[in-house]
């Protein structure tokens, strides 16, 4: 048909549009092509939602990470009982804390902390419930402390040690 068609009406030379159907062919072609890309847009949110997750934390990493939250973790003292009678806290004690910092670079259930009274050491992870603390910053030499735990989550930390024949709590929140 060509271009152009003419046609003859009345002694005038109209302009009639060529019937185009490739806006029919465009239209097929887009109806595939979106059935592939629908396909493969559903392919990657599959993929993406089915990625290797992290194994689960052994116990004493869940312990280690309770602790140290994500590296470093600040305490704040909330009660204390000497042989399991309660302990009026001074503003002091309330004002205590202590921070436990875990170095993930290492593979081990060790690190450092520090508290208000300027004692600095390290600590570590023995088992699941228990802990050893050793202040190497004391000038009569370190001082080791078995620590029981008798409570640990992310918010609460419940430990006890005996020293000088007198058990002592000391129970603790995050903060």
């Amino acid at each position: 048909m060509g271009f152009f068609l003419y046609s003859r009406i009345s002694n005038n030379l109209n302009f009639i549009p060529p019937v185009n159907h490739m806006h029919i062919i465009f239209r097929k072609q887009i109806s595939i092509l979106s059935k592939y890309v629908s396909i493969i847009l559903i392919g990657c949110f599959i993929f993406m939602g089915c990625t290797k997750q992290d194994p689960p934390l052994t116990p004493e990493q869940q312990t280690v990470q309770y602790l140290t939250g994500t590296g470093n973790k600040y305490w704040r003292i909330k009660e204390i009982y000497v042989n399991a009678v309660p302990v009026a806290l001074t503003t002091s004690q309330l004002e205590y804390f202590k921070t436990y910092t875990f170095y993930a670079i290492i593979e081990t259930n060790s690190g450092t902390f520090v508290d208000k009274d300027n004692s600095m050491g390290t600590w570590e992870l023995k088992t699941v419930g228990h802990i050893t603390e050793t202040i190497t910053n004391n000038i009569s030499g370190n001082i080791v402390l078995d620590l029981t735990i008798n409570h640990l989550d992310a918010n609460n930390m419940d430990v006890q040690y005996t020293v000088n024949g007198q058990t002592v709590r000391s129970v603790y929140y995050a903060n």
